[in-house]
């Protein structure tokens, strides 16, 4: 497959096998430990998304786990990040060869109760002004439609900014459903690359096995927020190749 055609085309492609076994036990368990620590420490570990698309009443039966930037927390996750050539080769593809960290998000939905995310387009959050931005969503389980695997509109980053809801950056749930979606079943190990523009989303994890990804946000080194807002600590870092702006901010 041309990957980067493929990325092009659709605004999105499924790399597979991007992880050795071995790199995947150990993220497994990293995601385990690291969640633990963050409750224990009586933290706010939840992800779930505020707004009109659930009642009061789904909300109260459902979790979901996360942790911003993990890459701070647990070496695990830095070793991967600095580590994971295959997955950065067809980026530069896509973006370019000065490929830049925006910020990185840990996401574990638990047995039966892990929580959907609504229908959206990750540029609202954090709008830049190249529309380079992309997610590479690395998969630490098998991601199925049982599990709440991701789910995509393909070919609807060419649609450009959508309007969002009024209580949420989340668009029309009646307009854009997650059953219209193509559901992006994946093995423990792949990672799919989505650009910002991408409406996706991602159901309820019906099984009886947590589901763990972790969500690295990518954007060309020349291209600057179009906003001041969504900073982290690892925005500016270089993955590949050298920034041509040199950022000084964080001197």
């Amino acid at each position: 497959m041309n990957f980067k055609q493929f990325y092009l085309e659709n605004g999105y492609v499924l790399l597979p096998a991007m992880m050795t076994s071995e790199q995947i036990e150990e993220m497994r368990r990293e995601t385990d430990l690291l969640i633990e620590r963050v409750k224990t420490a009586s933290r706010d570990s939840s992800f779930l998304w505020g707004g009109k698309w659930l009642s009061e009443d789904e909300r109260k039966n459902l979790e979901i786990d996360g942790v911003h930037d993990p890459q701070f927390h647990s070496a695990a996750f830095s070793r991967l990040l600095v580590n994971c050539d295959g997955v950065l080769d067809v980026v530069e593809q896509i973006i370019g060869p000065n490929i830049q960290l925006h910020h990185t998000k840990l996401i574990a939905k638990q047995p039966g109760v892990g929580a959907p995310f609504p229908m959206h387009q990750d540029k609202p959050y954090f709008p830049h002004t190249k529309d380079s931005m992309l997610a590479a969503y690395f998969h630490f389980d098998d991601g199925t439609v049982e599990n709440g695997c991701l789910h995509v509109v393909p070919g609807s980053h060419r649609l450009g900014d959508l309007p969002v809801q009024p209580d949420g950056l989340y668009l029309d749930q009646r307009k854009y459903r997650l059953e219209d979606a193509v559901p992006l079943e994946a093995k423990a190990g792949d990672v799919v690359l989505f650009s910002y523009l991408t409406i996706h989303g991602s159901g309820v994890n019906r099984s009886e096995n947590q589901r763990r990804n972790w969500l690295v946000q990518l954007r060309s080194a020349d291209d600057v927020p179009a906003v001041d807002c969504h900073r982290s600590r690892g925005q500016g870092m270089m993955l590949r190749g050298f920034d041509p702006l040199v950022r000084m901010t964080a001197l």
